[in-house]
């Protein structure tokens, strides 16, 4: 029952005691920071005294993807108006159009309409086209969640992949280390291990998944963005959100990330691989990486698997891998389980 402008709901919110929390589109918070007062500079100033009242974050679009063109700016005209026909064919954005039209085409396809509790976002990163897209199927009543890359990959599917499956896989144990007290920082978290409940809640937390994310939630804390697991160049953060200062990333001891984020050690990585492991990267054929540093430990122990096709996602791993791999054997997935429901012929 929160309805209204952005204004009327957030002061609907603030002065009722039966509300926590409430939910506005991403585009409505950007439109108006980036054009509210070329617009209405009382309402926007209405706006920024109550919003500043609020612990914003930002929701990953892997968990909570958008209804199907949200955020796009369409308009409407009569069929027999070829004058505003022509206007608007010069002014239109044939990229967000072709996206549009296929996230509709897909919310058609679990016969979905507007009430639905379907979220469909296709994104461009990386001159990727990533899906994003969950809720029920109408046609036979089943919850779907499907994240992947549109673009389609030419591999081979093949049994041999290594890792053959996430729970046998081990090539480091991981050593926690003392971190020290940070306070007014914007934290960048790579992991979900570690002590998060020792960190200070004055800091600003962004993590680089959504399993960090979630733990983060469970220590009664919130982050206010997640890279969904895109790397730290996907999405800056906004800084409309919190001033950004001491930026900070908790990381491995001798991390090799492409990114120039000031780190702090959080953990050492100790090479300890489990014989399932070792066996399964000697029989396989094709590669998913899931950090560098497994790589770089794999290659030592067989060398010939730089022959072999690789696979990552499209964050710093992938980045790196360019270097040792050529693209046309190197694929980029959106996760492992994209990667295994590709290319695994199980």
């Amino acid at each position: 029952m929160i309805r209204g402008n952005v204004p009327t709901r957030l002061l609907k919110v603030l002065s009722k005691n039966e509300y926590d929390a409430v939910f506005i589109a991403k585009a409505a918070i950007d439109r108006i920071y980036k054009f509210g007062n070329k617009i209405d500079k009382k309402e926007t100033q209405k706006f920024l005294n109550l919003f500043k009242k609020f612990k914003p974050f930002i929701l990953p679009l892997s968990v909570f993807p958008t209804a199907a063109s949200q955020g796009a700016i369409a308009i409407e005209y009569l069929k027999k108006d070829k004058k505003t026909k022509s206007i608007l064919r010069r002014i239109n954005c044939n990229k967000t159009l072709n996206i549009c039209n296929q996230e509709r085409d897909l919310l058609k396809k679990y016969g979905g309409g507007c009430g639905l509790d379907i979220g469909i976002t296709i994104e461009n990163i990386k001159k990727n086209n990533f899906l994003f897209s969950k809720g029920i199927d109408t046609k036979n009543n089943k919850p779907f969640h499907k994240n992947r890359i549109l673009t389609k990959q030419i591999i081979r599917k093949t049994k041999s992949i290594f890792p053959q499956n996430i729970k046998d896989y081990q090539m480091f144990d991981r050593i926690k280390l003392k971190l020290p007290q940070i306070k007014n920082s914007t934290i960048i978290l790579t992991r979900p291990d570690f002590s998060i409940k020792d960190l200070n809640s004055s800091n600003f937390f962004i993590t680089s998944g959504t399993q960090t994310w979630k733990k983060v939630s469970s220590q009664k804390k919130i982050a206010q963005c997640t890279f969904d697991g895109l790397g730290e160049d996907y999405r800056l953060p906004e800084i409309y959100y919190r001033n950004y200062k001491n930026i900070k990333k908790i990381s491995y001891k001798n991390s090799m990330s492409i990114y120039k984020t000031k780190q702090i050690d959080g953990y050492e990585l100790i090479p300890q691989i489990n014989s399932k492991t070792i066996k399964n990267l000697f029989d396989a054929k094709i590669f998913y990486w899931m950090s560098y540093s497994a790589f770089k430990l794999a290659k030592a122990i067989r060398p010939e698997i730089i022959k072999y096709e690789h696979c990552s996602g499209p964050g710093s791993t992938f980045e790196q891998l360019k270097k040792e791999i050529p693209i046309k054997r190197l694929n980029l997935f959106f996760n492992y389980k994209d990667f295994k429901e590709s290319v695994y012929q199980g």
